[in-house]
């Protein structure tokens, strides 16, 4: 096994106040378990789909190499995450590299990037450090040095309140939010390019992102545009509870890849690395880092769990002391009423257990239409993943919204627009009858459905059957062409082509898209 350690040593004629000296300084005056994983265990996850041949030739030249000095940022789940105690790191990105350094012999060193890469990102692009993971491929980044192929690509999420969901059927519709995004990145450039300077908020990102996130309470913003799976660690770690995912958008997909300086050892490394890429599966990576977000939820949740318990207990034993003393000072009235008090504390106890079972169910339901809600959902699609991935049975979603019901609200009122979100899941609640199968409120008028062991022709007849029953309720909606309420469907099913439960429901929602734009009162599928 390569072992990975750290170093300082700056190539080349000294520079006084070179960057990467710099940097070297700051990582020695760290605690000694701080900057780096010291071994690379988490390399068993990644499969090759084909053998890559490397020539004796190669092998020689890349035992002749230095230790290759790779910069790692930190903390950008699920891609590299340092454990505060051990530091050692975990993710996909250390997953692929600590992978292919094995297959090569590449002999390397990491450095932490401290919480903030950009000072390593120009230590790449000025040739004092050999590598950074992970990055993400922009245009304005290529001139300055050299990118692999993309291992991981994660989407922007379009972040509301709860309560108050915002969707985009296209990005045509951004105009008519205000949007909040991180300042000076290059997603803030991007949507510069298709949203009004008055509707574009570039907010900075200040210490725990407290301004960034307060805009979108405060009202400033209607939404926050923001990488998903940042947003995920964060809503976990500074419980953002009222805040949630409201759209995936696809249209702005980041493509993570490993940069290298500038050199021409580099671009041999970075061809051999391709070769690798190429036929590279990190699919149990991806799978294990998506659990590994599962357990910090429910590590938060069994914290909050304990903390009630804490509580509970000072409760408890603050009233027993009570108890006690009023028993020595009044003996013989204290003991009919501690016997009341015991009836009482079990009836309590009782009562207390059958609210939380109740909170329990409550907490897994939508209060409008009784369905599933949306944590319900997430769960399941994730169970039912990894047990497609074990035994290979189909599975399919269909992702199914009202057409043009935003005029049911604006001409019929609210009050009638959620009795037609009852009725119309009253009605499709028929069309799932498998104890298997999850029909869950997504947002908005937007309604999900999980179809374990269904294969597409299956699911696009559940999909079609649905359609048509909305149609026969005729209700009315004044803003519709057709004048009554109708759905439209996307459906994907799969196959094998989606890594991750968030691309399934990104081809679901694309497929919806389609039936959008083709017409609605319409099913598509891919």
């Amino acid at each position: 096994m390569t072992h990975s350690y750290f170093t300082c040593a700056a190539p080349g004629r000294w520079h006084p106040f070179s960057l990467f000296a710099l940097l070297c300084l700051l990582a020695l005056m760290l605690p000694a378990g701080t900057a780096l994983a010291s071994t690379c265990g988490s390399a068993g996850n990644i499969q090759l789909r084909k053998q890559v041949a490397v020539t004796a030739e190669e092998r020689a030249w890349i035992a002749s190499l230095p230790a290759l000095r790779v910069g790692v940022i930190r903390n950008a789940a699920p891609l590299t995450e340092r454990d505060a105690v051990t530091g050692a790191y975990r993710g996909i990105s250390i997953d692929v590299f600590c992978f292919i350094a094995q297959e090569l012999g590449l002999r390397y060193r990491l450095l932490d990037s401290g919480g903030d890469f950009t000072p390593m990102l120009r230590a790449v692009q000025q040739g004092e450090l050999d590598m950074l993971m992970p990055l993400s491929r922009q245009r304005e980044r290529e001139p300055f040095g050299l990118f692999t192929l993309p291992y991981f690509t994660s989407h922007y999420a379009v972040i509301s309140l709860k309560g108050k969901p915002r969707t985009l059927q296209s990005l045509a519709e951004l105009p008519d939010f205000r949007i909040g995004v991180v300042a000076q990145t290059a997603l803030a450039r991007d949507l510069a390019e298709v949203v009004p300077a008055d509707s574009l908020h570039a907010l900075p990102l200040d210490e725990g992102k407290k301004a960034f996130y307060q805009a979108l309470r405060s009202g400033t913003v209607d939404v926050l545009v923001m990488n998903k799976d940042i947003f995920t660690e964060d809503k976990y770690r500074d419980e953002l509870f009222d805040m949630e995912v409201a759209q995936i958008l696809t249209q702005f997909p980041r493509r993570y890849g490993f940069y290298f300086s500038k050199t021409e050892d580099h671009q041999r490394l970075v061809e051999l690395f391709d070769h690798y890429l190429a036929h590279i599966d990190a699919s149990d990576a991806i799978l294990r880092h998506e659990v590994g977000e599962q357990r910090l939820i429910e590590r938060y949740l069994r914290q909050q769990d304990r903390l009630d318990l804490q509580r509970l207990l000072t409760a408890v034993v603050a009233l027993s002391l009570l108890l006690l003393l009023a028993y020595f000072r009044h003996y013989r009235r204290l003991s009919k009423q501690l016997d009341a008090s015991h009836r009482q504390v079990l009836e309590q106890q009782q009562a207390l257990l059958e609210a939380n079972q109740q909170l329990e169910r409550l907490s897994m339901t939508d209060g409008l239409t009784g369905l599933a809600n949306r944590r319900r959902f997430d769960e399941r699609v994730a169970l039912e993943f990894a047990l497609h991935r074990r035994t290979g049975r189909p599975l399919s979603v269909l992702m199914l919204d009202l057409d043009h019901f935003k005029q049911v609200n604006d001409q019929l009122g609210h009050a009638m627009g959620d009795e037609y979100l009852r009725r119309v899941a009253s009605e499709l609640k028929g069309y799932c009858r498998r104890p298997t199968d999850l029909l869950a409120r997504y947002g908005g008028e937007e309604i999900i459905c999980l179809l374990p062991e269904t294969a597409q022709p299956e699911a696009l007849q559940i999909a079609e059957r649905m359609r048509e029953a909305v149609a026969r309720l005729r209700l009315a909606n004044p803003g519709s062409p057709s004048g009554q309420v109708t759905l439209s469907i996307g459906v994907a099913t799969q196959t094998g082509q989606h890594p991750t439960t968030d691309s399934l429901l990104a081809e679901a929602d694309a497929r919806l898209y389609q039936a959008k734009r083709g017409g609605r009162n319409r099913v598509c599928s891919s």
